[in-house]
């Protein structure tokens, strides 16, 4: 998508073809199992879903723009400090899943790789130790 245009019929459409069933359940009648990511996290937000036998609401936490590569421990740009206020704002003992790393995929480690500004073991490496604090964080095994 390349402007506010493209996202705005992109979301139309998604709405068209899957309409959100209205009105949504509260918190206190599903408990919400949170989508962490880039604008990814948005086409199945607000469905409800089962885990584990259990009706559950997904809840958006949207970091707009978020790669792996922004993740790590030398990193200073802003989706970084975004991902970081988010996580910090989720309730106590809250579970999550994660939907980003699509971007890094399709534009970030095969481009660089091809134009030979990062060996694949070194951009592959970076990914992996990029993740390790926010597991620890997260309370999540280190990959």
């Amino acid at each position: 998508m390349r402007d506010a245009k493209d996202i705005g019929i992109s979301v139309i459409q998604i709405l068209q073809e899957y309409p959100i069933p209205l009105p949504l359940p509260s918190r206190e009648q599903l408990r919400p199992l949170y989508l962490a990511g880039d604008s990814h996290c948005l086409s199945a937000a607000w469905r409800t879903v089962q885990l584990r036998e259990e009706a559950r609401l997904l809840v958006p936490l949207l970091v707009t723009g978020l790669k792996v590569w922004h993740l790590r421990e030398e990193s200073r740009f802003y989706p970084k400090v975004a991902f970081q206020t988010a996580m910090e704002s989720l309730p106590q003992d809250s579970q999550v899943i994660m939907l980003f790393g699509e971007i890094d995929c399709r534009e970030g480690i095969l481009v660089s790789v091809e134009k030979c500004r990062y060996e694949v073991c070194h951009v592959s490496h970076s990914v992996m130790c990029a993740n390790k604090p926010w597991s620890r964080m997260l309370h999540l095994p280190e990959p």
